[in-house]
């Protein structure tokens, strides 16, 4: 099902000389997603990083934003009361997800990587590429440091869940929760921006 499809001698070229496009991505793109496009986004703003950072769901509900997590990311300084849930689509992973996918979970990661030619190397949960990119020699060219970052990785090493891997959902479970989830995704999105930085 996961094969090495064409295209991937050819990923180090997406994005070349523009913004890097990243989409985030989570189960309904209501509270954790939307919490990391908006560190995402701040953090490589104030790093002079050129990025554009979106988001989506691998399900769609009739859920309007988390105001919870809404509520979280104020303690941040980060506004995404106007953020509209959507679900991701094969366009999406085209277009908003170019050059770079995070997804919060395994799981996640699953569905999106069968979504195109060359999706899966471009695919990481969040706690994989920070853990990936930080033993990466960063030479300032992003695409090809990402592609770099997954050589010897196999669809197979990423079949089962793995906690490590994994962000949880705090969606429904109270404030202290989503603040938690919230503080690990802007540690893990500061050290992301620190190493693309370079």
């Amino acid at each position: 099902m996961w094969g090495r499809w064409p295209g991937f001698a050819t990923f180090a070229a997406v994005g070349a000389g523009g913004p890097l496009q990243v989409l985030v991505v989570c189960t309904a793109n209501v509270c954790r997603s939307p919490m990391a496009e908006g560190l995402l986004r701040t953090r490589a703003e104030a790093a002079g990083l050129d990025l554009v950072v979106a988001s989506a769901g691998t399900r769609k509900g009739p859920l309007p934003v988390d105001p919870v997590a809404v509520k979280a990311l104020g303690e941040f300084g980060v506004d995404i009361s106007a953020h509209q849930p959507r679900r991701v689509t094969r366009d999406l992973v085209a277009t908003d997800g170019a050059g770079l996918i995070l997804t919060m979970t395994r799981a996640h990661l699953r569905d999106i990587a069968v979504m195109g030619p060359g999706v899966f190397q471009r695919t990481y949960t969040l706690r994989e590429a920070v853990r990936r990119l930080e033993v990466t020699p960063n030479g300032g060219d992003l695409p090809a440091m990402i592609a770099a970052a997954g050589e010897g990785r196999k669809p197979s090493d990423l079949m089962r869940d793995d906690p490590g891997d994994d962000i949880d959902d705090p969606y429904n479970n109270g404030y202290a929760a989503v603040l938690k989830a919230a503080t690990e995704i802007d540690q893990l999105v500061q050290r992301l921006v620190g190493r693309l930085r370079g």
